[in-house]
């Protein structure tokens, strides 16, 4: 049986990320300078697996090689969907499907709603929609009928992709020597209760599921004799088993793996000998979910352990090992108010991060989560994808309307153009009295904000 797999172009090109927001997909600012265009592991994966139970397989990744050509035929076609472009994407599927000839549309997506779902099933043409925890049941779902799964987890083969066509710049741009940069997962799933809000637990679910030490190792040992460079661990969290983090590095170092690598965790997963290890091992960057600098907001919103004067000092830690701290901010949180944001731009401020330390993206009502059928219930927003970007206003909340996001979303972007032009303090200080005067103009009256449970 050959299996035809395909990450399908779009028209925003590379601005479209999807292995972001727990694989739901990031559509960025053509403003935004960085370069991050990874490969698209879990089709790489299910081809691999295919291949491993005796299927013919293609993989062809048109998002960064719009001209690659299809095969002439292909029993079963698998694509891959994202948020911020289920039209495009849906309609690709089912032009595939024609094109090939194919018995069998099975689409990839880590979107975790039923009713959103029937919409994708209905509107390609899909026999399958299914999810990244499925890849496992690859021979099932692309043959119709019950086939074994594999017995142990299996690593994406890249040899299967053309590698120079993935870049990680804000990694590169600290070693422009560094040379190819791919991507990779040590682990999956996320326990924590941001989950309110946050895509991961949705898309990957709450368990905690670690690859197997000894088969991240080789993948690891595979991905520097292909001549990568670099490795971006796109875990929720990748230290939260913090005794197998630093038994990893150990083995990275004593088994010679000398890649640069980069990872997203939680500051509570973090500490000084942890950080050390993680430097000797080769880790160039850490991004952190802090969501937001105001006291008030990181405890409405069950980061309660979240020491920000910590985060401060860890930084500076980190920094003079060599590693690179990006803090990852939500505007427009549930319960947050007008000052609550602008609180969160002074610690920014305050705490002289540059544009390439700072990461805002904006609140997002992902299919899954509570605050999707929040927002539903209330009559909050409109279902539209295309808006769901990641860095869009698309959802008032139970304390701020539409508009009002979208002006938080406004000064946070001037503020980042500003650090940028690197402006003295004065006008750094005027734009924060602006801030200010906004948030003191806020209506009076407001609705009683939404509990969210610990």
């Amino acid at each position: 049986m050959h299996v035809t797999l395909i990450n399908p172009g779009v028209a925003s090109g590379a601005r479209l990320m999807r292995s972001y927001s727990g694989g739901y997909g990031d559509l960025v600012e053509e403003t935004d300078t960085d370069q991050i265009v990874f490969p698209p592991l879990e089709l790489l994966r299910m081809a691999t697996v295919l291949r491993a139970q005796g299927f013919e397989i293609a993989l062809l990744d048109l998002q960064v090689k719009p001209d690659q050509a299809l095969p002439d035929r292909s029993d079963v076609v698998v694509s891959t969907l994202s948020m911020p472009t289920l039209d495009e994407d849906c309609a690709s599927a089912a032009a595939f499907k024609s094109r090939l000839g194919a018995t069998r549309l099975l689409v990839l997506t880590s979107i975790a709603d039923q009713a959103v779902l029937d919409e994708i099933q209905a509107r390609s043409g899909a026999d399958t929609v299914f999810g990244p925890r499925q890849i496992e049941q690859a021979a099932s779902l692309c043959s119709g009928t019950e086939m074994p799964a594999p017995a142990a987890y299996i690593a994406p083969d890249r040899s299967l992709i053309d590698n120079t066509c993935y870049s990680f710049s804000p990694m590169t741009d600290m070693d422009p020597g560094l040379g190819l940069v791919t991507a990779a997962n040590a682990s999956y799933g996320c326990p924590y209760p941001c989950g309110y809000y946050c895509p991961y637990p949705a898309a990957e679910g709450t368990k905690f599921r670690p690859v197997p030490l000894e088969t991240l190792l080789d993948e690891l040992k595979s991905i520097a004799a292909l001549g990568i460079g670099g490795v971006v661990f796109r875990d929720p969290t990748f230290s939260l088993d913090m005794a197998r983090t630093a038994e990893l590095c150990d083995r990275m170092v004593a088994e010679g793996i000398r890649l640069a690598w980069w990872c997203e965790t939680r500051l509570d997963r973090l500490d000084q000998e942890l950080l050390t290890k993680m430097a000797e091992a080769g880790c160039r960057g850490i991004e952190i979910g802090v969501e937001s600098g105001d006291p008030q907001s990181q405890a409405a919103n069950t980061r309660k352990k979240l020491d920000l004067q910590r985060l401060v000092d860890i930084r500076a830690f980190a920094n003079a090992l060599g590693i690179k701290m990006q803090f990852l901010f939500i505007v427009g949180l549930p319960g947050d108010t007008r000052q609550n944001i602008i609180n969160t731009y002074r610690f920014i401020i305050d705490c002289g991060l540059g544009t390439s330390e700072f990461n805002l993206s904006t609140i997002t009502p992902y299919p899954g989560t509570p605050f999707y059928q929040d927002a539903l219930d209330r009559g909050w927003f409109e279902f539209k994808p295309s808006r769901m970007t990641g860095y869009q206003a698309n959802s008032r909340t139970d304390t701020l309307s539409l508009d009002e996001i979208a002006t938080a979303v406004d000064l946070g972007e001037t503020l980042r153009a500003r650090l940028d032009a690197q402006v003295d303090a004065a006008e750094i200080g005027a734009l924060l009295e602006r801030m200010e005067a906004w948030a003191k103009d806020a209506p009076a009256s407001r609705m009683p904000a939404v509990r969210v449970e610990a």
